[in-house]
């Protein structure tokens, strides 16, 4: 099962897609990123959840000029037809059923792999909240929201010492607290509104309730509900909850709680996510006092056919760059360590700052000296001017190599501008080798 976190916020209805600049003889001479917009939303809509963002009406023709310029900017790069013209219809047949952005491309991709074989169940993250089993974690976490507020920070800071973390945004920000409201890791908002803001969730508990809301001030606050204390009443509370469009949705290390501890028998996070799971285990030992489920962290990059697969095994620049830059820095700290031997004049040059070196006089004696002395060392930055040059230039011509790398190994393009029989392909060999080195390990 694979579950979609629909009330992460839509920042972009853009795709980035890479695009080429051409030379005289019609070579490739550097790629670069484009970010071309889709005609997915209507131009004043803000920035709201997955689930609550909806589609413009579907335009063909703002979509077929769209697909073209993307396709006409992935072919100067020598790319192939992507997904997203080849299977355009079905992508138009999506957007068309649905009034959810999310959703149309969830079924397009859905559908895609069902075609070839693959047949997992997906589920959007709203649906899991719905349920009155996700209304009792909230109840719980509400009326327990001293001790979670306590060991969410605390777990927090101790990860960032043990890390030596000093962003304070990072890995997550601290819970905040003002007089009886506390701040859960948690959003609130109300869907059915023409703009819907994510807000924090405070809790307060007051006569025998709980009391739920996007704001500590009453007079500030927008979406406010109400808990009873014991959970028996829950059920029928959350369901109108539900009805009323209010949402409550988990944020980042809730959610894996959530789905950790109550959901799934395996969780697969990827690197990214993977490692803040860590602390995601202290918060389930200090404050739930259990030993967290395990969870499986599991990554693979499929990257734009740029290149063969013997091209992606070369040398990466990077590697190259620290030692260009430590001899920049040489240059410019020692550069007599730069002088050749055979050559008359550096040698002079050598001689020179030796004695200077060897007979370093006593405090306060020494401005003559140190005017002699620097005056020599600007003799010897000249001679070697030609080496800090070359020095140079290759450091740009690394730092180039490295920024198209960073263009052509990305893993941030869309599945959509894949060539399709090249992504399935592909994926089926990765699929094999994985199984295949299962099976080995497993003897």
């Amino acid at each position: 099962m694979q579950v979609i976190v629909d009330h992460d916020v839509a920042k972009s209805d853009t795709l980035r897609v890479p695009s080429c600049m051409k030379t005289k003889a019609g070579g490739c001479e550097a790629f670069a990123l484009r970010s071309i917009p889709l005609p997915i939303r209507g131009e004043s809509q803000p920035r709201m959840p997955w689930h609550a963002t909806l589609t413009a009406q579907l335009d063909p023709a703002a979509w077929d000029k769209t697909i073209a310029n993307i396709y006409q900017s992935m072919s100067l790069c020598g790319l192939e037809q992507p997904l997203l013209l080849s299977r355009k219809k079905m992508l138009a047949q999506c957007i068309a059923s649905t009034q959810n952005i999310g959703d149309a491309f969830s079924h397009f991709r859905h559908l895609i792999e069902m075609e070839n074989g693959v047949r997992n169940l997906e589920v959007p993250f709203g649906h899991l909240c719905a349920d009155s089993a996700f209304g009792y974690f909230v109840h719980h976490c509400a009326r327990n929201a001293d001790a979670l507020w306590s060991s969410y920070n605390n777990c927090r800071n101790a990860y960032r010492i043990r890390h030596k973390i000093r962003n304070q945004a990072q890995p997550v920000l601290e819970l905040l607290r003002q007089g009886d409201w506390y701040e859960l890791p948690f959003w609130i908002y109300q869907e059915r509104q023409a703009t819907v803001e994510r807000k924090r969730l405070w809790v307060c508990k007051k006569n025998n309730q709980l009391q739920l809301s996007d704001h500590f001030d009453s007079a500030q606050a927008t979406v406010s509900v109400t808990l009873p204390w014991m959970e028996q009443a829950l059920p029928n509370v959350w369901q109108d909850i539900r009805k009323k469009g209010i949402c409550i949705r988990p944020r980042a290390l809730m959610t894996t709680l959530y789905l950790r501890c109550f959901v799934a028998d395996l969780f697969v996070h990827g690197i990214g996510g993977g490692t803040y799971d860590e602390l995601t285990d202290d918060i389930m030992r200090d404050w739930i006092g259990l030993e967290p489920p395990v969870y499986m962290t599991s990554s693979a990059s499929l990257h734009l056919p740029f290149f063969s697969d013997d091209d992606l095994h070369q040398l990466d620049p990077a590697l190259s760059l620290s030692i260009v830059q430590r001899e920049l820095q040489l240059v410019r700290s020692v550069p007599e360590r730069f002088l050749e031997p055979s050559n008359e004049y550096h040698r002079k040059l050598m001689e020179s700052h030796a004695r200077q070196i060897a007979v370093i006089p006593e405090r306060g004696n020494k401005l003559k000296w140190h005017r002699e002395t620097a005056s020599n060392k600007q003799l010897i930055e000249a001679s070697i001017e030609p080496r800090k040059q070359t020095a140079l230039a290759k450091l740009a011509a690394i730092e180039r190599a490295v920024q198209q790398n960073k263009i052509r190994k990305s893993r941030e393009y869309s599945f959509v501008l894949f060539e399709e029989s090249d992504v399935v392909r592909r994926l089926s060999r990765l699929a094999k080798a994985a199984f295949s080195y299962d099976a080995e390990a497993g003897k």
